[in-house]
């Protein structure tokens, strides 16, 4: 019961004098390709709940779906005024970020790539749903959904003692362990 109210006051303090500067210090690389994911810590209350419970400072995960313009696919809750899988802007991706981290899966053909961005857009419009059931669909099991029958490494999932959904759940982090090469990491020390 303490956890819950803990949990609660942290969300409620967060919200009420959290404020967006709406300063964005982000540079885009020019070297980034389609299938590039990117992970990053959010600004938001849901971020910093993910974040506290998790021990992870990355709390979301998106691909990159096109180069021009520059697009990411993601899974989202309430996030930048969005629910369910969306296509956003570079630019509308990163104001949402404290930091961020771009990683190329070096596994993965050019083809392969198209393929998965060509199977995760079946998803645009879909509900956000983050659940450890099978049916869930989140930011990190929306990408590895399509992602999997790619690759011969498996992601572990973390179990996560939340009330009320307590279960295991696959974190932005774990995608970290599969073969890949880090394209740009960044802080915005403004957030």
């Amino acid at each position: 019961m303490k956890k819950i109210a803990f949990l609660i006051n942290l969300l409620f303090f967060y919200t009420y004098f959290n404020y967006d500067m709406n300063i964005n210090t982000f540079t885009i690389p020019q070297n980034l390709e389609i299938g590039d994911l990117i992970l990053r810590e959010g600004t938001g209350s849901q971020s910093l709940l993910i974040s506290k419970i998790t021990h992870s400072k990355y709390t979301h995960i998106g691909i990159i779906s096109s180069i021009h313009p520059i697009k990411i696919l993601h899974a989202t809750y309430d996030d930048l005024g969005e629910n369910g899988v969306k296509e956003f802007s570079i630019k509308n991706f990163f104001k949402g970020a404290k930091q961020i981290k771009i990683i190329r899966l070096i596994d993965l053909s050019k083809e392969e790539k198209i393929l998965l961005i060509k199977n995760l857009k079946k998803y645009l419009n879909q509900d956000f749903n983050l659940s450890p059931k099978d049916n869930n669909l989140y930011c990190t099991t929306f990408i590895y959904k399509e992602l999997e029958p790619l690759i011969t490494e498996q992601l572990e999932k973390t179990y996560l003692d939340i009330p009320i959904a307590a279960g295991y759940y696959l974190l932005p982090k774990s995608f970290l362990n599969l073969n890949h090469i880090v394209i740009d990491q960044q802080i915005d020390y403004f957030k």
